[in-house]
């Protein structure tokens, strides 16, 4: 009798100790996934201690946008499970989501796949560390369940973080709705690059997708730093005249930058990095592979 009630405390110990490490972030999932608030943010390289971008958020719901304010003015948006790009004063129709750092958070803590380290509170915030694969979170959630700050960190040792200067909740929404109502949908993009796009999270700390224009259309090029910080630049070669690509390339310093070329079945992609090309070589595989 002695060993069965042993047995039962333990495995309710376990039960306990599995509810409290594994509840708080399933009802931060739920409590993003719902919420409304609007703020403004930046992303930084705390491994060079450079501001890489500065944006403005809304967010209702399953409803998002972002208005990049810095390095180069661009906006964003999620509406209806679709997802669209401003292109001067109307937007283009992707046909892949964009993602950003708190996004792919969010799919990470649906998945299950990670573990929480531990959780504290300081001053007026909850804490919480997790750890996915080769990359660790630390997360800020203030008193009202808003995040405030996430820290990533790879196995490399590489690490950024988006923290919000200020972020407020919403009571309605409709700022989403109205943006894209104002702003004509022209276009859709259908891009060779899509495939590489959906790999990003997984290689990239950081990624925007731009736009630039050549003999009247509209380029798709990706920009990022990669978990091991070296900046890189992807475009899909196929119909992109020399002075487009010189555009891409002069996004770059006056650093030694190398190039590299892949074709594929379809297309031919640039690879542009201020790193060896062996480095653009083992990403490009890595990216391309099935």
């Amino acid at each position: 009798m002695k060993k069965v009630v042993m047995t039962f405390l333990i495995t309710f110990s376990i039960v306990q100790y599995i509810i409290l490490f594994s509840a708080p972030l399933d009802d931060l999932l739920e409590r993003y996934r719902e919420s409304y608030f609007e703020g403004r943010r930046f992303l930084i390289d705390i491994s060079k201690n450079e501001t890489v971008r500065y944006e403005n958020v809304v967010k209702e719901g399953d409803d998002k946008l972002v208005m990049v304010i810095a390095p180069e003015k661009l906006a964003w948006l999620a509406l209806d499970d679709r997802f669209y790009i401003q292109n001067d004063n109307s937007l283009v129709e992707l046909e892949f989501p964009i993602m950003d750092l708190e996004d792919y958070l969010m799919d990470i803590l649906e998945s299950g796949e990670y573990q929480l380290l531990y959780m504290k509170q300081e001053n007026s915030s909850d804490i919480y560390v997790i750890k996915s694969g080769p990359q660790t979170f630390a997360i800020w959630v203030n008193s009202k369940g808003l995040i405030t700050k996430i820290v990533r960190e790879m196995s490399t040792g590489y690490r950024t973080a988006l923290i919000y200067e200020h972020i407020r909740l919403k009571e309605d929404g409709g700022t989403v709705r109205r943006y894209f109502e104002e702003h004509p949908v022209t276009g859709k993009v259908v891009t060779t690059l899509t495939p590489i796009l959906s790999k990003i999270p997984r290689f990239f700390a950081w990624s925007e997708l731009d736009f630039v224009t050549s003999d009247n259309m509209s380029v798709p090029v990706i920009y990022g730093i990669t978990y091991d910080g070296a900046k890189v630049a992807i475009i899909d070669m196929d119909g992109v005249s020399e002075e487009t690509l010189n555009r891409v390339i002069r996004r770059f310093s006056s650093m030694e930058t190398s190039f590299y070329t892949k074709k594929t079945e379809d297309t031919t992609f640039l690879f542009v990095g201020q790193v060896e090309e062996e480095y653009l070589i083992q990403l490009a595989e890595k990216l391309l592979s099935d």
